[in-house]
Parts: C-alpha cells; structure tokens; sequence
C-alpha cells in the first residue's frame, strides 16, 4: 500500500509540477503582454501630454492674437487711409499707366492755347488797325 501511496504520491507531484511549469509559462507570458501594453500606454501617455501641451499653447497664442490684432474699426480705418491715398496718388498712377497719352494731351493742350492766343492777337491787331483807320477817316 505504501508503494501506491508513493506512486500516487509521485504521480501528484509530476502532475504538481507539470501544472506549475504550465502556471509559470503562462504567467511568463501574460507578463510579457503586460509589460507591451505598459510601454505602449507609456508611448500613448506621453503623445497626450505633449498634444496637450501645445493645445494649451496653441489656445494661448490664439488669445493673445485676438487681443493684440485689429478689430473692425481699425480695419475700418485703415481701408479709409488706403482710399484716400489712392485717391491722392489718381494722377500718379494714371501718369504711369498712360504716359505717352498725356504728353500728348498737353502738348496739345498747349498748341490750342497758344493757337487761340495767336488767332486772338491777330484778331485784336486787326480791330485796332481798323479802328485807327476809322478813326483817321473820321477825323479828316
């Protein structure tokens, strides 16, 4: 009897030991999913905290930028600014556009001027010499 009690003895612990390898394998390996999917949460974790670092910096940039940049009536006036100067410089830019357009203009311009000045000095030397002449004729 004693020598089935040592065989079934021996049978447990082969049993024992067959079971505690199979324990220790597994738990081998569930701690190796582990230590994976520690390290992956680590990787995740510190992905998180760095987006959400430069979220709060982005957001504070943001703010900073509606504080400081033009609002509506600053936009307003520098659009009134802008007109008026085009307004100032309409000549400048019409002279760059059409250069030889008004030279020509004034040239012509000044041809006219000095064509109806002309026509009008002979017209007034004309009338005075026949006023002269009416005037000897009268007087004789």
């Amino acid at each position: 009897m004693d020598s089935n009690i040592d065989h079934v003895k021996e049978l447990l612990n082969t049993r024992l030991n067959s079971l505690n390898e199979k324990i220790d394998s597994n738990n081998t390996h569930v701690v190796e999913l582990l230590n994976l999917i520690k390290t992956d949460t680590g990787k995740t974790n510190g992905k998180v905290m760095m987006l959400d670092t430069e979220l709060k910096a982005l957001t504070s940039e943001y703010q900073q930028h509606l504080i400081n940049s033009a609002n509506i009536v600053h936009i307003k006036d520098l659009q009134d600014r802008i007109d008026k100067i085009n307004e100032d410089n309409f000549i400048v830019k019409v002279w760059n556009k059409y250069p030889k357009q008004l030279l020509a203009i004034i040239v012509l311009m000044v041809l006219l001027t000095l064509g109806t000045f002309g026509y009008t000095m002979v017209n007034v030397h004309n009338a005075l010499n026949k006023f002269k002449i009416e005037s000897a004729q009268t007087n004789k």
